[in-house]
This record gives C-alpha cells, structure tokens and sequence, in this order.
C-alpha cells in the first residue's frame, strides 16, 4: 500500500510539473502602420491589348524623380514629387484595399501586397476584361 500511495504521489508530482511548464511564446509582431513617410523605389507598369497579350512593359517607370506619400494618422495624405506638393486628399485601408481620394485624380483603389514596417507594395489594376494596365508600386518607409 505504501508503494501505491507513493506512486500516485510520483505520477501527481510529474503531472504538475508537466502542466507547468510553458513553451516560450515568440513576442508578437508589431502590427505594420501606414501612416509616415513611404520614399518612391520603383513603379513597375504593364499595358495589355484585348486579348491580354503585353503591348507595354516598363518596370521603372518613376525614373529618377523623388517622390513619396505622407500618410498621416487622421487619414489624410500628401503625394509629393522633386520636393513639390502634387497632390492631397484623404485615404482609407482595410485589410489588403487602401483607397486614396484627391480632388486632381479622383478616387484610386490599390491592393496592398505588402505592409511591413519598412516596405510597402501597392498594385493598381485597371483592366477591362484583359485589356488595360497594372501598376505596381514599391516604397520604403523614410
């Protein structure tokens, strides 16, 4: 009987101290803002005929400007090119849709392909059918 308790004592002991013990958990990622500054690094652009064959094919299409986005934390923004204000207007993002609104351009809606805290890729697609254009825009944060 001795032994019996003994054991069940082992067996408790060796529960609790599996319980116990925790894996360590990776610290979270910080979720990637938007608001800041977004520098210019490439705009990649292909035109497409009716049938969807590429009539256009310029994968650095912004040159040597300098332009960036300011995004801002009450959902407003500024497009700046060669240090002159182009444009502002307000914008919007949920999940991977970020919609930007000037009085110049309109309304122009992105799908964000990537937001990391020091990039973002933005892709405009403009096709009708096959035929039209798909911008894709890279930017590091400043």
């Amino acid at each position: 009987m001795p032994t019996s308790l003994l054991f069940r004592c082992l067996i408790l002991l060796l529960s609790i101290s599996l319980l116990s013990c925790s894996k360590d958990k990776p610290a979270p990622v910080p979720a990637a803002k938007l608001a800041g500054r977004w520098d210019s690094q490439s705009v990649h652009i292909t035109l497409y005929n009716k049938d969807g064959g590429v009539i256009y094919d310029e994968p650095n299409a912004a040159g040597q400007r300098e332009a960036y986005l300011i995004f801002r934390e009450d959902k407003s923004y500024d497009s700046i090119t060669d240090d002159i204000l182009s444009w502002s207007g307000t914008y919007s993002w949920h999940d991977s849709s970020l919609t930007l609104v000037n009085p110049i351009q309109g309304t122009m809606t992105f799908i964000i392909e990537i937001l990391s805290p020091t990039e973002l890729i933005i892709l405009s697609d403009r096709r009708v059918g096959k035929e039209g254009g798909i911008t894709r825009s890279k930017f590091i944060r400043h």
